[in-house]
């Protein structure tokens, strides 16, 4: 998988899943109002009053847990698939799209989402990009696999579908039937 800074190709399917939309935004938020009324609470309910320098933690941990949640609002994964391969980018933290060239896509398979695979992964062989939708697609390359879950999974399909036709003799493409296929 190579580094590239500009998209090639006519575009046939674009995404941006933001990660503050998944159950991480509810965590954080209940995390926020549990940990400030509990500090809060304790330092009011202290008797020691020689350090009114206690009144700076709950306002600490406020600051803390709002830049915690600045940080997750920022966290965005887009997709995009051309005619050349698929490019993908985790921002803030690649400038640069990773890209999947179409001629190194060998299998594609579908995949059911729960909630306990969902995230972002990263090992050796293998990259999961799971932040939204209850369908993703496990895309195997020559060296890898990439799991990519999708909001709009029929559309990401097709588009995959289009990168792997009959022009591109070196996949073997595996499709599972989808429901609505049935």
């Amino acid at each position: 998988m190579e580094k590239r800074k500009v998209i090639d190709g006519v575009i046939w399917f674009q995404e941006e899943q933001c990660m503050w939309n998944t159950w991480i935004k509810y965590l954080l938020i209940v995390d926020f109002i549990f940990l400030s009324i509990l500090v809060t609470t304790i330092v009011i309910t202290d008797k020691d009053t020689s350090t009114p320098e206690k009144i700076f933690i709950p306002i600490g941990i406020a600051l803390f847990n709002t830049l915690v949640i600045i940080l997750f609002r920022s966290i965005k994964l887009q997709t995009v698939i051309t005619d050349c391969g698929i490019f993908l980018r985790l921002k803030p933290f690649e400038k640069k799209f990773q890209f999947i060239a179409k001629e190194t896509i060998k299998e594609l398979k579908e995949v059911k989402v729960t909630c306990f695979n969902t995230g972002i992964k990263i090992s050796k062989n293998a990259k999961s990009y799971i932040i939204e939708g209850n369908k993703a697609v496990e895309i195997y390359t020559q060296k890898m696999k990439i799991t990519l879950g999708s909001n709009h999974y029929n559309d990401l399909n097709s588009a995959l579908k289009k990168i792997t036709s009959s022009d591109n003799p070196t996949s073997t493409v595996i499709y599972l039937a989808n429901s609505e296929d049935l």
